[in-house]
């Protein structure tokens, strides 16, 4: 049975609200997060504060560095994690609004696996929005659902 923890930046506790909609989510949700400030995605996640200088909070390496620490720190065997500028501001030309990364990783017995995904949404904050949750519980599914390599991430 898998227990997931979602880490939540642009999504704001959407894919958590949308899951806990449905009876029966605890038998999969143990828990989640709104992560927006650095502070609370280091706190929360575990992520180093060097990947975010680095790489910044809307980055591939920001996402798999908040998969690996909830699956560090949290009797979970599946977390989701949604970074993103939703809008309508907040954008440059090299991050613009609607870049949204996801990620999904997943522990099948003992082995992880990590899925990210780099998405370009369009439309203002609510549609970008929702379309990050739409794609994020696609990822969910498919992780579930689908054979997905694992390896010693």
């Amino acid at each position: 049975m898998y227990k997931l923890f979602c880490a939540e930046s642009c999504t704001a506790g959407l894919i958590s609200g949308t899951l806990g909609a449905v009876s029966g989510a605890s038998s999969l949700l143990w828990g989640g997060a709104v992560v927006y400030a650095s502070q609370a995605k280091m706190q929360l996640t575990g992520i180093s504060e060097g990947i975010l200088a680095t790489h910044g909070e809307v980055s591939e390496a920001a996402v798999e560095g908040m998969l690996q620490g909830i699956l560090d720190r949290y009797p979970v065997t599946l977390s989701l994690v949604a970074s993103g500028i939703a809008g309508p501001s907040g954008g440059s030309p090299k991050k613009p609004v609607g870049l949204v990364y996801l990620g999904v990783g997943i522990v099948r017995n003992k082995n992880r696996c990590l899925v990210i995904e780099k998405c370009n949404f369009s439309g203002d904050r609510n549609q970008v929005q929702n379309a990050a949750v739409g794609h994020g519980l696609g990822m969910l599914y498919r992780s579930i659902t689908e054979e997905w390599p694992t390896t010693d991430a």
